[in-house]
């Protein structure tokens, strides 16, 4: 949740009850009503407090295709399994172009256990504090922990220019339940900037998604790499 996050619930007084506030209060350091206006009033939270990660164990499981124990907590993406972007994007990973590696959005960790698998060293980066313990653990399970830096942050802007190979991802393309490409079109562009000459971006999304257009107007060069009915994998050439 972003810190400006701020919420305010209104209602008829006659449904509105302290329990409400205690809800609130698990999320947010700051919860108060206002006074009432006729027979309604509102509660404010603000302040959100970074939630713990669920007290439940996370989910493990073996993915057939890869042989890799995948771990997920929460809410990660796809749990502990391999989704169907995922898989295709993985179809192309003998095509991939030598070097080190950073994979954005890393979820379950699956993509970063592949780069560090071939022997790269890679640096794994989500947004998401329960992505991000899932993908650390994946590549503890795998062994394979040694060869990555697992970063929470919101994207890329702290790499250093220049600094990587090659930039995989299957980004998302919803803030919450709303459509919001905006964070993967500013990863298009950062990946230029990251990228070494000669490095390149592979992303997997939704056919519908205007990304071809946005990695051309960025890198110049940019093609399909393979489709099916649901997905497309692009390389975009700095």
């Amino acid at each position: 949740m972003q810190p400006g996050v701020r919420v305010v619930c209104a209602g008829r007084n006659k449904h509105m009850t302290p329990r409400q506030n205690d809800v609130l209060a698990r999320h947010f350091t700051q919860v108060h009503a206002s006074r009432g206006v006729g027979k309604c009033r509102a509660l404010h939270a603000s302040h959100p407090v970074d939630p713990p990660l669920p007290r439940r164990g996370p989910q493990a499981l073996v993915e057939p295709s890869t042989g890799l124990e995948l771990v997920a907590h929460g809410s990660t993406f796809a749990g502990a399994r391999l989704d169907a972007g995922t898989r295709l994007l993985l179809s192309t990973a003998s095509d991939w172009r030598a070097g080190d590696a950073v994979d954005v959005g890393s979820g379950n960790g699956v993509l970063a256990a592949v780069l560090a698998r071939q022997g790269r060293t890679v640096t794994a980066v989500d947004v998401s504090r329960a992505a991000v313990a899932s993908t650390a653990e994946t590549l503890r399970r795998n062994g394979l922990d040694g060869r990555v830096t697992v970063l929470l942050a919101d994207g890329i802007d702290s790499l250093p220019d220049r600094s990587a190979g090659l930039v995989v991802t299957n980004p998302p393309f919803h803030v919450g339940a709303a459509k919001d490409s905006t964070a993967t079109l500013q990863l298009i562009q950062q990946s230029h900037r990251v990228l070494r000459d000669g490095g390149e971006l592979w992303c997997v999304y939704n056919t519908h998604l205007p990304y071809l257009e946005a990695a051309r107007r960025a890198f110049g060069r940019a093609r399909i790499v393979v489709q099916d009915r649901g997905f497309i994998v692009l390389c975009a050439s700095r």
